[in-house]
């Protein structure tokens, strides 16, 4: 909602009658750089995800690992008796 309000407040003011080919030049230029802000946004968000993901499976791992280390050491114990 936040990008809706600042690509109007970046258009708007060169939509006024006057040098058409300028205005045009200007606003695609604020709409290049509005959209390059959004995309290192969207990436920063997505990579902080990523590291919260690889953490979860780093312990659901870790966890499954260790649940078949014991019943591993369990069969073996039974083995040895």
């Amino acid at each position: 909602m936040i990008g809706i309000h600042i690509a109007i407040f970046l258009i708007i003011p060169y939509l006024a009658p006057g040098n058409y080919f300028m205005n045009r030049t200007i606003v695609e230029r604020n709409l290049v750089a509005l959209l390059f802000v959004a995309v290192l946004i969207t990436f920063s968000f997505a990579e902080r995800d990523s590291k919260k993901l690889d953490k979860l499976y780093t312990k659901v791992i870790k966890a499954g690992t260790e649940k078949i280390t014991a019943k591993q050491a369990a069969i073996q114990a039974k083995a040895v008796l």
